[in-house]
């Protein structure tokens, strides 16, 4: 899985969160800075794979990398719910109240079965979940338009006859 599928949508949506987080005023001037000086830090940190080929690859391909970034999610998808699960864990047992903790372990109770109900449906039709075969069958499903256009371009159309002439 290579970091430039995941890194420009990764910072997109970093940054989208981080203004929720900084127009947000209940929340302490010192945590909203400091938010703000991680990102800018993870930032400078990737700027040469978040500015370089990461971001070009999505503007000059979109389809592929957006593709590539879904295949990215579901790999790696599992680690993150063997990761997530003790931490909401933790936060719902420190929740104030029993809705709470009710609505984490609810949100991440419907998106383990999710995946485990993709994970089993594209068990059960064979499709490859490796870290190679998900990519390398994506990559086949996105290059049929390109042999589409392969044959439109070498298909032998007979010439449109020409107009009668005026006399």
């Amino acid at each position: 899985m290579e970091m430039t599928h995941w890194i420009a949508p990764l910072f997109i949506v970093w940054t989208l969160a981080l203004l929720t987080v900084l127009l947000r005023r209940s929340i302490a001037l010192v945590w909203r800075i400091s938010a703000l000086l991680v990102l800018i830090f993870y930032g400078a940190w990737y700027a040469p794979e978040l500015f370089g080929p990461g971001l070009m690859s999505w503007i000059d391909q979109p389809l592929q990398q957006g593709a590539l970034f879904l295949v990215a999610l579901i790999q790696i998808t599992p680690l993150v719910l063997l990761f997530a699960w003790p931490w909401i864990l933790f936060q719902a047992s420190r929740e104030r109240t029993a809705e709470a903790a009710g609505k984490h372990l609810a949100t991440l109770t419907v998106l383990t079965l999710f995946y485990w109900i993709f994970w089993l449906g594209a068990y059960a039709r064979g499709v490859d979940l490796s870290p190679g075969g998900l990519e390398s069958e994506m990559r086949a499903l996105l290059e049929l338009p390109a042999a589409v256009k392969s044959e439109l371009e070498t298909l032998d159309l007979p010439d449109l006859p020409q107009p009668p002439a005026a006399e």
